[in-house]
């Protein structure tokens, strides 16, 4: 839990905020696209709309994943391990399966419900 903490402390929300800051100040005063590339405007001007720019977005995109991907790895361990203290659920890899593909079985059944719908 501390390792939790240390990152989703307000120090780590800070270096969110100082990204999205970046990326809003650009897409708001210099009319460029709410994307990553946009807040290397600075280093690299007009060249954000060619490869590299491109490929900034899709490493952000890739991290986004993997970030995911970690938190619910982290999650279904502490989700685990409260199963396991509250109702003495064995602390093993299938029951992890099954919380995982609960919880993406969750995901997309909340995707295919449509926005409108949204999560009641």
């Amino acid at each position: 839990m501390q390792l939790l903490f240390l990152h989703w402390g307000l120090h780590g929300w800070g270096v969110f905020a100082l990204a999205a800051m970046a990326m809003a100040y650009f897409a708001y005063r210099h009319n460029l696209p709410l994307a990553l590339r946009s807040a290397l405007y600075p280093l690299i001007g007009k060249r954000i709309n060619g490869p590299i720019g491109y490929t900034v977005d899709a490493l952000g995109i890739v991290a986004t994943v993997f970030g995911i991907g970690a938190d619910m790895g982290f999650g279904v361990l502490h989700l685990n391990a409260g199963l396991s203290h509250l109702f003495n659920i064995p602390h093993s890899n299938l029951v992890q399966i099954i919380l995982v593909v609960s919880m993406m079985g969750a995901a997309v059944a909340v995707a295919v419900s449509g926005v409108e719908k949204g999560v009641r």
